[in-house]
């Protein structure tokens, strides 16, 4: 996938619920929510993903600083 050819959008705000067969995923960008429902097995995959990306982010740039916010996410939306 060319990331550079995909639009973006700049989530602030992640909610996550699950039932038996599915997570749930929230993602809001402002007012506008984006809704996702992901396989159990998908949610395993997709966290493994992620980690790696942090492990490899952190290794680059340093620790990410997740204090000073409630929900540990600081928007740029929110910072302006």
């Amino acid at each position: 996938m060319d990331f550079n050819k995909i639009s973006r959008v700049v989530i602030d705000q992640i909610s996550i619920n699950h039932t038996r067969s599915l997570f749930n995923l929230g993602l809001q960008a402002g007012e506008s929510v984006f809704g996702f429902s992901l396989l159990p097995e998908s949610v395993k995959v997709l966290r493994n993903m992620l980690n790696l990306q942090i492990e490899a982010y952190e290794k680059a740039h340093g620790e990410i600083d997740i204090s000073g916010t409630e929900s540990g996410i600081q928007s740029p939306i929110q910072l302006s």
